[in-house]
């Protein structure tokens, strides 16, 4: 089941509304229950068992009454630089923007009026398996987005922990950290089952029935670690998404502070070493790639956001029709956008053909038709590329590619014969520029990766 949401940004806040929340996880819920009853006649009652995975980080802090005192502010949100470096220096331990307890602290150092009530803080897996179980608990892959945790123990640092209680107390608060934090849990350990009112939650037709086991929740990081099965020490992985980040599971602790490296943990609590930018696909599922969905499709042209495991898809000859080829010429100026706006940053002439190297293989598997509406296209790429390639690979990509002859229109023939040398058949890559800034707690710029 799946259900397509988007942020908001609310008062130059990052955000999602608790409603729709709570209707993006039903609709979720539904459209796999739906899925199962299309395919095997049978109404979901009973599951073996079930798993939270969220977005990391962010701020929900609750009262006494179960209300969210403020809209969730997301991890995208770039506002805690202050507390971020305080606690830095404060716990000896890089603390990213992004994390709970940098939100919590600048809340508390801003004087914002909801810090004396809270009763609660946890993040978005944490809240929902909350709803359905009624346990105020988190994976420890999760809770090290949260707050340091301690390796050895798979719990928060107790030298930081005692830290923050008489940071805690000098500003007048009556709670301590381990009163609004959820408990850590471990990989298999028992997280609690569902509730007749976590089951009413999740399924408001009623058919789900309660006494389902839940493990604990984890962050969308541990749930990478262990898709990709880089969870042993030595292992690593990438993550391309929304953020950008890369993961290495450490053999030990580091000998000092790297602000540009954030220790989480795997799901088995692990310490794990990470380097993370804020912004990489965002731009593009927002503005540019989701023009290219044609439900006349058996494939698309480009996947509407991309993953570490997905490369570019592009439809069989057959699957195009005239309406789509239609489409493909209407999405000419679109498409001139997205190359020129990555084409411009780019500062090397290895990263620009790169570049080149991803549009021009995935232009290989269409017919002529196709070809002759992404003309305009191939262009672009191959212009600013044809003096980064060898006389080597010249030859080789020209015996793989498609002769100029199936491409009409002579008005752009001779300068695509120019360019002809400089197209490669190498895999698809999403390294559109040269560098990368990485992401730094002490500013709010972040560069599109």
């Amino acid at each position: 089941g799946s259900h397509t949401w988007e942020n908001h940004l609310e008062d130059g806040i990052w955000t999602y509304p608790l409603e729709e929340i709570h209707e993006g996880f039903r609709s979720c819920y539904a459209d796999l229950k739906k899925d199962v009853k299309e395919r095997f006649g049978v109404t979901l009652r009973k599951l073996s068992g079930i798993g939270i995975s969220g977005m990391m980080h962010g701020y929900m802090p609750f009262d006494e009454k179960d209300n969210l005192l403020v809209p969730f502010r997301t991890w995208r949100n770039t506002i805690t630089g202050e507390a971020a470096d305080m606690l830095t220096k404060l716990f000896d331990y890089n603390i990213p923007q992004r994390w709970s307890i940098a939100h919590l602290c600048q809340a508390i150092l801003n004087k914002e009026p909801h810090i004396g009530k809270i009763a609660f803080q946890t993040t978005l897996a944490g809240y929902i398996h909350f709803r359905l179980t009624g346990k105020r608990v988190l994976g420890v892959g999760e809770a090290s987005g949260m707050f340091p945790v301690d390796p050895a123990t798979c719990d928060y640092e107790p030298e930081m922990v005692a830290a923050f209680d008489r940071f805690l107390k000098d500003h007048g608060l009556t709670y301590t950290f381990r009163d609004i934090f959820p408990a850590v849990l471990g990989a298999g350990a028992p997280a609690g089952e569902l509730t007749a009112e976590g089951a009413a939650f999740l399924d408001p037709e009623g058919d789900l029935e309660a006494g389902i086991p839940l493990c604990p929740p984890e962050g969308d990081a541990g749930t990478g670690m262990t898709a990709t099965n880089s969870v042993a020490k030595r292992t690593a992985n990438v993550s391309a998404g929304t953020s950008i980040f890369a993961m290495v599971v450490l053999e030990k602790k580091l000998s000092r502070v790297y602000r540009e490296i954030d220790l989480v943990t795997t799901p088995a609590g692990d310490l794990v070493g990470m380097v993370h930018c804020n912004n990489c696909t965002s731009d593009l599922n927002a503005r540019r790639l989701s023009v290219y969905s044609e439900p006349r499709l058996t494939r698309t042209l480009f996947t509407p956001s991309y993953s570490s495991t997905q490369r570019m898809v592009i439809p069989t000859a057959a699957a195009l029709s005239p309406t789509t080829i239609t489409r493909a010429k209407a999405l000419r100026t679109s498409t001139k956008a997205v190359l020129f706006s990555h084409a411009s940053r780019m500062r090397s002439s290895a990263s620009r053909t790169l570049c080149a190297q991803a549009f021009t293989q995935a232009l290989q598997p269409l017919n002529s038709a196709a070809i002759s509406c992404l003309k305009t296209k191939v262009l672009l790429l191959t212009r600013f590329s044809v003096t980064a390639v060898s006389s080597r690979q010249r030859a080789s990509a020209s015996r793989s590619l498609p002769q100029l002859s199936t491409l009409p229109s002579p008005s752009w023939r001779p300068r695509a014969k120019a360019a002809h040398g400089a197209w490669l058949s190498l895999p698809h890559t999403l390294n559109m520029r040269a560098s990368c800034h990485f992401h730094s707690s002490s500013t709010a710029r972040y560069s599109p990766a």
